[in-house]
């Protein structure tokens, strides 16, 4: 029986060989078959569904993004205008040129504000501003002497007037008006020449449509009726006090 088994496993021991052989060579036909065809595909079909962001890897060939900006303003040695937005670290360059909006930012100082829709370009780490809304001035902040009381900028959005005690005061119910005191929420924008802001004052009372000029240490307030565009009060700001004060 021993000599039997040992005699059919003599036998079909070459028949076991030429089949794992013919398997063997198959495999590396299927094998051959998936590197040149099927594995190139694949990878082919893969790239393709990677996002195009990913991909381009070129600054060329990235776009410039536009949105609502706020930040300050800076002025380096060489007169160069430089942004520096608050919810994005770094300093942009200001690439504006020859329009309205240019020269608007040529009239700011370091530290001043504005808010506005702006393109910028990663690629040239610059920023190309579109609109102004709404700008913020740090020399005008702090107490101003006039003819009408003292006015002081509290912020860049509040002002407070306190009136002399000649001047005429509304008799409504307003908390923002009292004998003591006039507060009024205030914004600027840029004006039609290059002299003035506009400068909205508003409280529960009205809004007020007037412009300012600034001159180092004083400055000119022009209101205007809001019916007929026509100047209403003129109010001359001065930084030291007058001497008609005294």
């Amino acid at each position: 029986m021993e000599q039997q088994v040992i005699k059919s496993f003599l036998v079909l021991t070459p028949i076991h060989l030429f089949a794992t052989k013919l398997v063997m060579l198959n495999l590396k036909l299927i094998l051959k078959f998936f590197l040149i065809f099927i594995f190139p595909f694949k990878i082919n079909a893969a790239i393709r569904s990677i996002p195009s962001k990913t991909l381009s890897a070129s600054p060329e060939e990235s776009p410039a993004v536009s949105d609502m900006l706020h930040g300050r303003i800076k002025i380096k040695e060489d007169n160069n205008l430089f942004f520096s937005p608050f919810d994005i670290s770094g300093t942009l360059k200001i690439a504006n040129s020859k329009d309205e909006i240019s020269e608007t930012l040529k009239r700011l100082s370091t530290n001043d504000e504005i808010y506005g829709i702006g393109e910028i370009d990663t690629t040239q780490n610059s920023v190309v501003f579109s609109t102004i809304e709404r700008i913020s001035l740090r020399r005008l902040l702090g107490i101003w002497w006039s003819d009408t009381g003292i006015i002081n900028f509290e912020s860049f959005t509040r002002v407070v007037l306190y009136p002399d005690k000649d001047e005429e005061i509304p008799t409504i119910e307003c908390p923002d008006i009292q004998r003591e005191k006039i507060v009024f929420q205030y914004s600027l924008v840029p004006g039609s020449n290059n002299s003035e802001w506009v400068m909205f004052l508003s409280n529960c009372s009205r809004t007020y449509y007037t412009t300012i000029e600034l001159n180092g240490n004083f400055g000119i307030v022009k209101i205007y009726g809001s019916s007929t565009g026509k100047v209403l009060r003129v109010v001359y700001l001065q930084r030291n006090l007058p001497q008609s004060k005294f």
